[in-house]
């Protein structure tokens, strides 16, 4: 059995979107934990209905916590020999858990990892015309491919969405309720230490909705600074000795500063005097990050970072 977590917050025009691609999965060993996370909309009702006509839902009510403490709570009850983690307003293929779980099956796997599609407006279909290429990774290897994909840029391999998970491999770890921000990566990093086998496919049955109309010209949040603490986490988790992955570390820890760095510059407010330290640790962290699976495009800002003065840096672009 997989048990499917899915914390609900305030998307009621989502909600049965999401909850229907489940339900209607061709693999109907399922239990599916909806946390109404003090929703102010109708989006708890809407999970209590559903409850009512599909015996596999359990619906939990709890004051507003935020996402960590809603995936928590359902880790608490989960019984499914593997768990997977949807978002209220995302949804996937109808075969999405089938095929996960033949791989999980067929390797023996602890986790199983696919692929995303960003998708906004109506529902799409997944083309069922593809190559299929899995990849099985043990031991460092494992850390070195996540931790590589953090410092890259893309969201695949960090997110826990894109993933079924044996369940004694998370039965001990909870999402870390004291940010908002990258608990999936820190999440991620805790389990995967302890692992013993990750096996990563391109199958994309997942679909990520990104609604455009919000994310243009944010107001800038100083939760990313929360990067700092992650950054901090991942070193105290991990007790290896591999030279690799202690680069790696390195790495990620300029990259937070870089990360800060591209927010503020993609926002209105422009923070000059944080920028001002976040362009210090930069340049100073530059020979770090280059040499860093940092993408290429990535490269050409962090090197126009590191040759043009800050004083003019921060003139040419934040004024």
């Amino acid at each position: 059995m997989i048990s499917v977590i899915i914390p609900v917050y305030n998307v009621e025009k989502y909600i049965e979107r999401c909850i229907n691609s489940v339900r209607t999965q061709t693999y109907k060993d399922l239990e599916i934990i909806l946390v109404d996370d003090g929703s102010k909309d109708h989006s708890g009702i809407l999970c209590d209905s559903y409850a009512k006509t599909d015996k596999r839902i359990i619906v939990i009510h709890q004051s507003n916590k935020g996402p960590s403490e809603a995936r928590n709570a359902g880790l608490k009850i989960a019984r499914g020999d593997y768990i997977g983690f949807i978002d209220g307003d995302d949804w996937v293929s109808s075969d999405y858990y089938e095929h996960l779980m033949q791989i999980a099956e067929r390797e023996d796997a602890d986790i199983v990892s696919g692929l995303y599609k960003m998708v906004s407006g109506q529902k799409k279909n997944r083309s069922r015309h593809f190559h299929e290429v899995i990849t099985t990774l043990e031991g460092e290897k494992i850390l070195d491919k996540f931790l590589g994909s953090a410092i890259k840029g893309g969201v695949t391999h960090v997110s826990c969405c894109s993933k079924i998970y044996r369940r004694a491999c998370v039965k001990n770890h909870f999402f870390d309720k004291k940010i908002s921000y990258s608990e999936d990566l820190l999440f991620n990093w805790e389990v995967l230490n302890s692992v013993k086998k990750y096996v990563c496919t391109n199958y994309a049955g997942y679909y990520y909705f990104s609604n455009r109309n919000s994310i243009t010209k944010k107001k800038f949040s100083r939760k990313i600074l929360e990067l700092y603490y992650v950054a901090d986490k991942l070193e105290q988790i991990y007790q290896f000795d591999q030279r690799k992955i202690h680069f790696l570390l390195r790495q990620y820890r300029v990259k937070a500063d870089f990360s800060i760095l591209i927010k503020l510059l993609r926002t209105q407010d422009k923070d000059k005097e944080l920028a001002e330290t976040v362009i210090e640790n930069v340049k100073k962290g530059y020979q770090v990050l280059i040499f860093s699976p940092l993408s290429f495009s990535r490269k050409i800002v962090l090197t126009l970072v590191k040759i043009i003065p800050q004083k003019i840096f921060i003139g040419m672009f934040m004024s």
